[in-house]
């Protein structure tokens, strides 16, 4: 897997390559190379399971979690906010973020990534369990609804309404990477 390509090495260079690597030039970016051996062209997508390293350091999401996943920080959000019903959860989204190909972050790829992740047919059950107590979701699920009506994007505000209160939904969010 190479997350940064320096413009002097080939993708057949780089992926005979098991270590992890680096360029300084002033034309290339640093570049970490990590072999996933066995998998061919196979990798585990991460909504199954997110524990590989490579994952973790390749894709983030919304919160950060700590070790024991009792506490998170922002990550990809910049901050948020919880109703007292813990019905509705306003998330805004930090600035400048990019994905690799240098296009902004938005919430509408966390509201694409939410809306795939209910449609998937292998999924962590953490993510089904609380993003099905979304507004709307079991409509979007079974094909009724062309969007999820208890998600909504207003700038760099997401908003996410559930029909229930989901007591891990913001660790949910830590552990749940942004396609």
């Amino acid at each position: 897997i190479v997350g940064c390509t320096p413009s002097n090495k080939t993708d057949s260079e780089l992926m005979n390559n098991s270590s992890v690597a680096s360029s300084t030039s002033d034309d290339a970016l640093n570049i970490a190379t990590i072999a996933a051996e066995g998998l061919g062209d196979k990798l585990p997508h991460l909504w199954l399971n997110r524990g590989d390293l490579s994952q973790k350091l390749m894709f983030r999401s919304l919160f950060l979690p700590d070790a024991d996943l009792k506490n998170e920080k922002p990550d990809l959000a910049k901050s948020y906010t919880v109703s007292d019903d813990k019905l509705t959860y306003k998330i805004t989204m930090k600035d400048g973020v990019k994905w690799h190909d240098g296009q902004n972050l938005t919430g509408e790829d966390v509201v694409w990534s939410i809306g795939m992740v209910l449609k998937a047919s292998q999924v962590n059950a953490i993510y089904t369990s609380a993003f099905s107590s979304i507004e709307g979701a079991e409509a979007w699920i079974a094909k009724k609804s062309d969007h999820i009506s208890g998600i909504s994007v207003d700038g760099k505000t997401i908003t996410i309404k559930l029909s229930k209160p989901v007591g891990n939904f913001i660790p949910v969010l830590g552990q749940f990477a942004i396609y």
